[in-house]
């Protein structure tokens, strides 16, 4: 019995001093197995850099430069954001957007950058418009989104009313004012809000007649002019069988008052 135990323990000794147990004693902590990739100074322990070994006698695994990791591509084919002429819609399915614009200017950004989209976008014609946004997905998937457009027609209105007073003057008729009035005091009200106004002539008022003009012009150009004639004098009534009425306005400018003559019916 003695003898086996000396035997066996020959053999043992023997056995490591012909494979002695090699100790790595490099930073990083180990897996489970005891294994772990060197990432630092790796030639000072005989290894090379991103090379996968054990410490309890396991070998070491060096991953080829020819193997690759497949990257599962995504799915989302969604609209995140979309501008329209710099408004902002909420993104569904199918969305609805009204203008005058012959042309839209849209902004998208989509849920995934590596999605893209396209547009079947077109100048608009007066009325209903159907417009397409496809959206296709980094795996190829492909959702379409709607988007209805009806583009108005831009308006011709050139009607303009101008008051004196709150009074609204008939531009047949012909206003006279005092003589040291230098400016005709007046308001405007144009019935489209989307026309335009321009006025000449009622600033530094000449002695005798003046013209006043008022050009408007409508959201889709057409020009109108208006002409308001103003006479500066002294008098205060006037007395012509050529008239069928006097009317006397008072303006709240400075108490002036402006007397309207009116044509005949």
């Amino acid at each position: 019995m003695k003898n086996n135990l000396i035997k066996i323990s020959i053999t043992l000794i023997a056995c490591l001093i012909i494979n002695p147990l090699r100790t790595y004693a490099h930073p990083g902590r180990t897996d489970i197995y005891g294994c772990h990739t060197c990432r630092t100074n790796c030639e000072k322990y005989g290894l090379r850099y991103n090379e996968y070994h054990c410490h309890n006698g396991g070998g070491s695994y060096y991953p080829s430069s020819n193997e690759t990791t497949t990257k599962r591509k995504s799915t989302d084919n969604r609209i995140k954001n979309i501008k329209i002429n710099n408004k902002e819609l909420i993104v569904t399915d199918e969305m609805a957007y009204k203008t005058k614009a012959e042309t839209l200017d849209i902004d998208i950004i989509l849920n995934d950058e590596n999605a893209t989209y396209e547009i079947n976008k077109k100048d608009l014609q007066i009325g209903e418009n159907i417009i397409e946004i496809k959206v296709t997905a980094e795996n190829g998937s492909i959702k379409t989104y709607k988007l209805n457009v009806t583009r108005e027609a831009l308006s011709n209105n050139t009607n303009l009313k101008v008051l004196i007073n709150n009074y609204e003057i008939n531009f047949n008729d012909e206003i006279n004012v005092p003589l040291e009035t230098q400016d005709l005091v007046y308001r405007y009200v144009l019935e489209d809000e989307n026309a335009k106004l321009e006025v000449t002539g009622d600033k530094d008022l000449k002695d005798d007649k003046n013209i006043v003009k008022f050009l408007v012009t409508a959201e889709d150009g057409t020009k109108k002019e208006y002409q308001l004639v103003v006479n500066k004098s002294d008098e205060i009534v006037y007395k012509s069988e050529a008239w069928t009425s006097i009317i006397t306005t008072a303006v709240v400018s400075g108490g002036v008052y402006y007397y309207i003559k009116k044509h005949k019916n």
